[in-house]
Order: C-alpha cells, then sequence, then structure tokens
C-alpha cells in the first residue's frame, strides 16, 4: 500500500524514478528495519530503537482508552530556556524522543502493537525525506541519476542505521523538506508554501537534536545568497561561515546557556562520562578558541580515517572501516576521472551539501569518542557529503 502511493505521488511530480526503483528502495528499508530489530532483540541487551518501541505501548494504550490524555502536553519544560542543556528532565533533551514516542502510539494503532510493522510504517517517513533530496539532487546535477539513486537509497550504514526506529529517521524526514522547500523557495516556486514548509521542518528538526538544527543555519544562509547573487560563490560560503565561527566563539564571551563553546564542549563531556567497550582518545574540550584547534586533527581523524583496519573488532567496526575506504575512494575517483569536477563543486548546491555535511561530520568528530556511536550519527552526513562527488561523475553534465 505505501509504494502504491509512493508510486502516485512520484507520478504527480513527473515520474522521477521508476515505479521499481521506489518498489526495491522502499523494501530494502523495510527490510533493513527489520534485520536491525531482529540484531539487536537477540544479540544485545539494549537498543533505543526497541525502548522508544516499549514505551509507545503505554501511549498506545492511553491513544485508545483515555485520548485526552495521550493528546495532552505531558513535557516538562524546566530548563526550557536551556536550549542545549544536557539535564536529564530538560525540555530540549527529551523533546525528540517524546514527539517519536507519541508517533509510534499512533503508528500501533494500525500494527497492532507489532514492533516489525510499525518498522515499514515508520520507514515511510524517512524514506519520503529521501526522496524529496533525490528530487532536488536530480535537478541540480543531472545526468547522475543512477548513481545518485544508489548512494542516497543504497549507501551502506544509512540504510542500516536509519531505517531503524530512531529519531534519525524522522531527522531525515524533516531535512528532505527543509531542503526541498529552500530549493523551491530560491526557484521562486510557491515562494510563501515553501517558506512555511521550511519554517515548521527546521521547527522538527531544533526539536529532534536541537544542536543538529544549528548546522542547518549559515548553510541555509549562504545557499539563499547565491540564489540572488551569480557569482563567486565559494567567496560567500566563506564569507558566511567566517562569521558563524566568530560568533560562535564570541558568544563564549556570555555566561549563560547561549555559551556555544562551553555548551558543545558539556556535550563531549558528557560522551567521555559514558562507558562501552571501545573508545577512542578524544581530548577534553574547553571553550577556547585554542582547544578547539587542539582537537581538531582527532575529530578529522575519527570521522574520515578511524576504525583503522588494525584496530576492527566487531562487524559494525569493520563496516565503518570499510565506509572509510570506499568514501576516499569515491572523491579520488571523482576528482580524477572529471577536470572539471573541482569548478562543479564550486556551485551553490554542491557547496550547501558539502558545507552542510561537513558540519555535521566535524560535530560527532568533536563531542563523540565511541567508534559504534559514530558510524550511527554520521551515516546520513556521509551520504550527503558524497553526493556532488558522486554527481560529477558524469563528465557532460558537469560540463553543463
Amino acid at each position: 500500500m505505501l509504494i502504491f502511493i509512493f508510486c502516485r505521488v512520484n507520478r504527480k511530480k513527473g515520474n522521477l524514478l521508476p515505479w521499481q526503483w521506489i518498489a526495491i528502495a522502499f523494501l530494502a528499508k523495510a527490510a533493513a528495519g527489520m534485520v536491525y530489530g531482529y540484531i539487536y532483540s537477540h544479540y544485545y541487551t539494549i537498543s533505543d530503537s526497541w525502548v522508544y518501541f516499549k514505551e509507545s505501548l503505554g501511549d498506545y494504550h492511553d491513544l485508545i482508552h483515555d485520548p485526552a490524555h495521550f493528546f495532552s502536553i505531558n513535557s516538562d519544560f524546566r530548563h526550557f530556556t536551556g536550549l542545549f542543556s544536557t539535564s536529564d528532565d530538560a525540555f530540549w533533551s527529551n523533546a525528540g524522543e517524546n514527539i517519536l514516542i507519541k508517533l509510534l502510539g499512533m503508528l500501533n494503532v494500525f500494527s497492532n502493537g507489532n514492533y516489525y510493522i510499525d518498522v515499514i510504517l515508520f520507514n515511510a517517513f524517512s524514506f519520503w525525506g529521501l526522496y524529496l533530496i533525490y528530487r532536488v539532487a536530480v535537478y541540480h546535477l543531472p545526468g547522475n541519476n543512477g548513481w545518485i539513486y544508489l548512494l542516497i537509497f543504497f549507501w551502506p550504514s544509512c540504510l542500516f542505521w536509519n531505517s531503524a526506529i530512531d529519531k534519525d529517521g524522522l531527522m531525515i524526514y524533516f531535512t528532505g523538506i527543509l531542503i526541498s522547500s529552500a530549493h523551491n523557495y530560491s526557484i521562486r516556486k510557491k515562494a510563501a508554501l515553501s517558506l512555511l514548509l521550511a519554517v515548521v521542518s527546521f521547527a522538527g528538526i531544533l526539536l529532534m537534536r536541537n544542536v543538529n538544527a544549528l548546522i542547518f543555519v549559515p548553510a541555509i544562509i549562504a545557499w539563499w545568497i547565491t540564489s540572488k547573487i551569480y557569482r563567486r560563490y565559494w567567496v560567500i560560503f566563506a564569507v558566511v561561515y567566517g562569521v558563524t565561527i566568530l560568533v560562535f566563539f564570541l558568544s563564549g564571551l556570555r555566561s549563560s546557556s547561549f555559551n556555544l563553546p562551553q555548551q558543545f564542549a558539556g556535550r563531549q563531556h558528557q560522551f567521555l562520562s559514558l562507558e562501552a567497550s571501545t573508545r577512542l582518545p578524544l581530548t577534553s574540550l574547553e571553550p577556547t578558541l585554542i582547544s578547539y584547534i587542539k582537537v581538531f586533527p582527532e575529530a578529522v581523524n575519527h570521522i574520515f580515517f578511524r576504525p583503522y583496519i588494525t584496530e576492527i573488532t566487531s562487524p559494525f567496526h569493520a563496516m565503518m572501516c570499510g565506509e572509510n575506504i570506499i568514501f576516499i575512494c569515491i572523491i579520488f575517483f571523482s576528482l580524477s576521472r572529471n577536470k572539471y569536477a573541482v569548478s562543479h563543486l564550486a556551485k551553490p548546491f554542491n557547496l550547501f551539501l558539502c558545507s552542510f555535511s561537513l558540519s555535521g561530520l566535524l560535530l560527532i568528530g568533536y563531542i563523540v569518542p565511541f567508534p559504534g556511536a559514530i558510524i550511527r550519527y554520521k551515516a546520513f552526513y556521509t551520504m550527503i557529503f558524497l553526493l556532488p562527488f558522486v554527481g560529477s561523475i558524469n563528465k557532460a553534465a558537469t560540463i553543463k
């Protein structure tokens, strides 16, 4: 039924994808989500996905027997002004989980409280987000539809981790809407509606993971400016990000919840206090420019090169190591195959993708010391970062 709905919508949008491609991609996501659920219910003692599902059964009961309680706002608004507070009882720490559990409670009406049916229904959201990203990507990167399709829907870590019942799926859903809305607004297509959808989707990302929402701000601003000024796109992006970095560290002069260097360092310290079987060495951050510069090489190394082949201790580490190798090979292949690739990367949409995803990857590298968590968090950003390179494989399209 969901595949049929997606195919009908796809037809109205001009048959961007053959129906067979839609069916294969969605079936792959549903299967990956089920495999994830099976692995984490049989071979691991704890999984966020199963925890969310089990908590949603209580909301499902309320929805059926006490709808007034289900739809009531029962969030804890303590520390509401602390946008980046990491306290367990802070509103912004729990907003994303509360929304996800409420959504699962509603999906349970259709699945009768079955986890694996919930997986199918839940993946409709992340699939739609990926479809919207594909739609915008083939507009800006013509002639590479097949490569873009394979990357967006079948990048291994993105397919596996982002097909599970987790906040990442909703992050992709809202991200797809935001990118699509920003694109429509830039080409002046239904500008008022596009702006409204962009605001709503940004609010959704802010509720899911507020820190990740900040990554969008300079990228979207620079993309919008380049849609008005048709020259020296890379200079505009450089200026916007230069101002962003300046504002980031100047906020450290204030002793408040908006002291961004302190808040980011606090997030890292929270991760460093956790226990895990495998941990990468990561220097403790201080809220100073010098500290961030010192940790920068470690962040880059953790994201793009670790774990090394000699450090593989689990199948997930092997997946991460293999993806790192494939990631580097795709970039080198793209740049060496096409002499126009560099100028192609300097186009507004490609600069937006690279700057947005690189910011997300560095954020993870600065904060997270665990390889198992890194591969899950960086999966989507890695796929987005590779889009401009995959989009330059077709030389003729790049020249055009």
